[in-house]
Order: C-alpha cells, then sequence, then structure tokens
C-alpha cells in the first residue's frame, strides 16, 4: 500500500509544482540581453486559488495518511503475534481509519490534478476533454467507495471494501498517470509554442537590420537550421499526442514512463531550438 500513495505522491509533485523535471537553461542566455527571451518563454506558471486550497488539503491529507498507515502496520503486526479479541477489536478500528482517509485522498489528488489539467493550455483538446470526463468518473466512484469504507464496521465488511478499492485504484491509477502525462506535454507544447513566435519576431528582426551580405549569408544557414530544429520538434510532439491517443484507453504507468521519456527527449531539443534563437539574435546589429 506503501508504494501506490508513494507513487502518487510523485505524479502530484511533478504536476502541480512549475517546471519541476524541466530545468530552465539559464546558461544559455545573457543576464543583460534586452530582448529576454529566458522571461518571455520560461515565465512563472500561475495557478488559481482553488489550486492552491486543493494542494494544501493533499498535504494535510498525506500526513494523515502516513499517521493511519503507520498505526494500521502496528495494528496487524499485534493481532498477528496475540491472536485475540483486543488486537482485532484494534486492528479493525486502524483499517477502517486508514481506509477513509485512503479514499479521501485519492479523491483530494484526482480533483487536484483535474483542476491543474483544466487550467494547462497547449493540450489536444480531444484528448483534454476525455480525460477531464473520466476522471470526474473515478471521483465519483472514489466516493461511493467512501460511503461504503465509511459504513462498514466489521472484518468482513472492511475485507470486501478492500476487495472492491483494488479494482477502483487500477482506473484512479490509469487517470492520474494519463493527465499528468497531458500535463507534460501541454507545459513542453507552451514552452515550444513561445520560442516559435519569438523565432519569428527575430527572423522578422533580421531583414529588416541592416548587415552585410556576408552576415546575412550566415543568417540565412543559421536560419535553416533553425528551421530544421522547429520542424522536427513539431513532428516529434504531434507523434507523443499520436500514441497517447492509441493507448488512453490501456493506460498505465509503464505507458506514462515511455511517454515521460520522449517528452524529456523533445524538451532537450526545445532547449536547442530557444539556444539557436538566441544566437542567432545576438549576432543581429543593437
Amino acid at each position: 500500500m506503501r508504494k501506490i500513495i508513494l507513487a502518487i505522491s510523485i505524479c502530484l509533485a511533478l504536476a502541480v509544482i512549475p517546471g519541476l523535471g524541466y530545468s530552465q537553461p539559464s546558461q544559455v542566455f545573457s543576464q543583460t540581453d534586452t530582448f529576454d527571451v529566458q522571461d518571455r518563454i520560461f515565465q512563472q506558471r500561475r495557478y488559481s486559488a482553488e489550486i492552491a486550497q486543493s494542494q494544501k488539503l493533499y498535504l494535510d491529507q498525506m500526513e494523515t495518511y502516513r499517521a493511519s498507515e503507520r498505526q494500521f502496520t502496528i495494528s496487524r503486526g499485534q493481532f498477528t503475534g496475540l491472536d485475540n479479541l483486543s488486537s482485532l477489536e484494534e486492528l479493525v478500528k486502524s483499517t477502517h481509519s486508514f481506509y477513509v482517509i485512503r479514499s479521501k485522498v485519492l479523491i483530494t489528488y484526482l480533483e487536484l490534478m483535474h483542476s491543474v489539467l483544466l487550467e494547462t493550455d497547449g493540450v489536444e483538446l480531444t484528448l483534454k476533454e476525455e480525460a477531464l470526463s473520466e476522471s470526474l468518473g473515478t471521483i465519483q466512484k472514489l466516493q461511493a467507495h467512501l460511503v461504503v469504507v465509511e459504513a462498514a464496521n466489521d472484518r468482513n465488511s472492511l475485507n470486501l471494501a478492500a476487495t472492491e478499492f483494488e479494482k477502483i485504484y487500477l482506473e484512479t491509477e490509469s487517470n492520474a498517470h494519463f493527465m499528468m502525462a497531458l500535463v507534460m506535454v501541454g507545459n513542453v507544447q507552451q514552452i515550444f509554442d513561445k520560442s516559435v513566435l519569438i523565432q519569428k519576431e527575430v527572423k522578422t528582426k533580421a531583414e529588416t537590420a541592416n548587415v552585410s551580405a556576408l552576415n546575412k549569408a550566415e543568417f540565412d544557414r543559421s536560419y535553416a537550421e533553425i528551421d530544421k530544429a522547429v520542424f522536427e520538434v513539431r513532428a516529434e510532439l504531434q507523434a507523443i499526442v499520436q500514441i497517447m491517443t492509441e493507448t488512453k484507453d490501456e493506460y498505465n504507468k509503464n505507458t506514462y514512463r515511455t511517454n515521460l521519456n520522449e517528452i524529456n527527449k523533445v524538451y532537450s531539443k526545445v532547449i536547442r531550438v530557444i539556444s539557436f534563437v538566441e544566437e542567432a539574435n545576438n549576432k543581429l546589429p543593437r
């Protein structure tokens, strides 16, 4: 059970902390560059008050979850060793508390991921809408499960609730990983889109600048490489979205890891595009 919540905690951290997992390549840019490429592309993301509140609730619930898990583990060990009515009663109580907070923390987590995805631009609209809708369906199942768990008052009913939870958790895990991947793709897409806009500005600036024929030829060669890099990134982002579309009905943590690996590779190439644009811009007359 520890591994289940730990996996979700890692996903959440990546989802709600701006830029985590993606380093900002400040070494590429001059601190005195008046073009402000870095500030314009890597501006800090601002989340709504609703997301901030949900994140705080999640973190608070996680603390309660960890304490409840520790007590559940202790009670289970005591019952195994003592095997008497008192230890059984303590195990039933600790199991009930543990199952209740487990359901609550997963509900809060999915609600938070839903809000983060809703506020994330750069995500393919159809996939975004489907993921949001499916997450709401899973939240409803978890809420119904919570009602069952809260009403469970003996060992048998708690065992039945545990069996039901395993089925719901598979769906929860799938929804969570898929939304996480969409958020990551959306973040990279936004950075890429901003870099392309600035790329066009630099090109326009070069076309109107007073440069020699030699310098213009150099710039044209540089821009041919930039165009090639942009084309490659755009194609790879589209490929990731296509793969996610094809695998969304059977999405799991392994699919997510594969997607995350590809997203990280594309992000590195986006940084390469930004570096090229910055270099080309710095060669133009001030």
